[in-house]
């Protein structure tokens, strides 16, 4: 997973000529990030699969289901950029 990070501490850890222990923290993050990322995609596969048994029989409510949340991921990162714009202001 790249990280800008991590070169962040490479090129410090180079230039502190303590090669090693700058990879070993490459790794960490690296393995972090992989390990964190796979455990919500698999939950967000699981999740999706329970609500499809539950809502089974019933797919106009899982479509509008849907919708929703698309329409509430959309409003909240709008919102989110409005805060940083105004902050920046």
């Amino acid at each position: 997973v790249p990280c800008p990070a991590s070169v962040i501490i490479f090129v410090f850890a180079i230039s502190m000529g303590i090669l090693f222990p700058g990879l070993l923290a490459m790794l960490a993050i690296a393995l972090g990030m992989g390990l964190t990322l796979t455990i919500f995609a698999l939950l967000a596969t699981a999740f999706r699969g329970l609500v499809l048994t539950i809502l089974k029989g019933r797919e106009n409510l899982y479509e509008k289901g849907h919708q929703v949340m698309a329409l509430l991921g959309a409003l909240a990162i709008v919102c989110m950029g409005a805060v940083l714009l105004l902050g920046s202001i």
